[in-house]
């Protein structure tokens, strides 16, 4: 309202005041949702409900990995820890973007 009272056009005001303060809620809010992505994507191609056999896919790795898993027990625990450091990674990041946005992300409740 301060700026509209100075004059300022509601470009202005979009572009200097509601993009910079929107900008790190949706950051942290795309990391979450790559994270949950991944999770998704890995437990359906492990059900065998993800993408078709000749795309590559972490879930059907890891099950790959289990029909051999006398032959190489290696390759099941390999394809769990990608995974895990997978979603590990990305929950660093948005913590780390939720610290450098600080108070303006917790105000918006995007991240409790």
């Amino acid at each position: 309202m301060a700026q509209r009272a100075a004059g300022a056009a509601a470009p202005d005001i979009m572009g200097r005041t509601v993009l910079p303060n929107s900008l790190g809620g949706a950051t942290v809010q795309f990391v979450v949702a790559a994270s949950t992505a991944v999770l998704t994507e890995s437990g359906l191609s492990f059900l065998g409900l993800g993408l078709p056999p000749p795309h590559p896919a972490l879930g059907a790795m890891l099950a790959a990995g289990n029909d051999n898993l006398f032959l190489a027990p290696w390759y099941p625990l390999l394809m769990g820890v990608i995974i895990t450091t997978l979603v590990i990674a990305l929950d660093l990041v948005g913590q780390g973007l939720q610290r450098k946005f600080g108070s303006a992300v917790r105000r918006a409740g995007v991240v409790s």
